[in-house]
């Protein structure tokens, strides 16, 4: 419980960025990226076009779990295989949820003469 009251609170902390309609104009970034020399724009990459998405989503995940979450990195593979255990026992509770409210249906409509047998 303690980890979803961390994740609640950032949640709540970060709702009005996340919910926001936000307009964001980055003409000095681009007047000071065709500014840059060849080699300044190897060492200081400014094109988001180039970013390798996958690399930067991991480095923030990984940052959310260390700063945020203030959660230790050592012990992500046991954080995993929890997180899979807990969507296949989720997975299982939906299947009997279903499977109790298709039996009540079939029961009622039964009952009410809907099913002739």
């Amino acid at each position: 419980m303690d980890l979803y009251r961390k994740v609640h609170k950032f949640a709540t902390v970060i709702e009005y960025f996340a919910n926001g309609k936000w307009t964001f104009e980055n003409e000095n970034m681009r007047s000071l990226r065709e500014r840059l020399s060849p080699d300044d724009q190897i060492m200081f990459p400014c094109n988001v076009k180039k970013l390798v998405w996958v690399d930067y989503f991991w480095t923030y995940i990984h940052g959310l779990r260390k700063h945020i979450a203030n959660e230790p990195l050592e012990n992500l593979d046991e954080a995993i295989k929890r997180h899979k255990q807990m969507r296949i026992l989720h997975f299982f509770i939906l299947v009997a949820y279903y499977s109790v409210c298709a039996l009540i249906l079939f029961y009622l409509a039964k009952a009410v003469g809907i099913l002739l047998f």
